[in-house]
């Protein structure tokens, strides 16, 4: 199963999970016009889609949460968790260092999301077979919603970066979330799988 959300150039991929080994999406393995989040900064090169003309905006960034499930052994899965960012659709009419920041923050806050995804699957680390698709699908739509709001209220609140001050409070804010969810940078999630009687 796979579920897809598409809104102002954010796009959401989920894959389901099965107990037998699953590789969706071509697995991993970077290409031209993807960036997986902390492999390097993206910079306004990256920006290679075709600006909206008649955007009021200055910029546009685009990315993708991408769930993977591998079989790691009889009783255990791994869950892959990575936010994107997608170079085709997002687009730039600026080469404002400002703005890049800004745009930066957004796909830092998809990390955030990926990585609360991440500890909520951690402190669930026994998940019935059964239940697994459901309870992770449940996980990511919620942090999907939470997500897509936070966005929405950084924008407003930097007025897309022109509040130079919210724009400085909301920096901090993105540093001091990544840095208390540290603990779950890494994207494998090890899942144990009691076995049904």
């Amino acid at each position: 199963m796979t579920t897809s959300f598409l809104r102002k150039s954010k796009f959401w991929q989920f894959s389901s999970l099965a107990y037998l080994l699953i590789v969706l999406f071509g697995g991993f393995k970077s290409v031209n016009s993807e960036i997986t989040w902390g492999e390097r900064d993206i910079i306004w090169s990256d920006f290679q889609g075709k600006p909206k003309i008649y955007s009021k905006h200055a910029a546009e960034i685009a990315y993708a949460i991408k769930l993977n499930s591998v079989q790691i052994s009889r009783d255990s899965l791994g869950v892959k968790i990575v936010a994107v960012f997608l170079c085709n659709d997002a687009w730039t009419k600026t080469a404002s260092d400002t703005a890049l920041d800004h745009e930066r923050r957004h796909f830092d806050i998809v990390e955030i999301y990926c990585r609360k995804m991440r500890k909520k699957l951690i402190e669930n680390l026994s998940i019935n077979t059964t239940k697994l698709n459901k309870e992770v699908a449940t996980i990511f739509d919620s942090y999907k919603k939470e997500c897509e709001k936070v966005q929405l209220q950084y924008d407003e609140e930097t007025n897309h970066s022109l509040n130079y001050i919210n724009q400085i409070k909301w920096n901090s804010k993105i540093e001091k979330e990544l840095l208390n969810l540290e603990a779950f940078v890494e994207p494998m999630v090890l899942i144990k799988m009691p076995r049904n009687k």
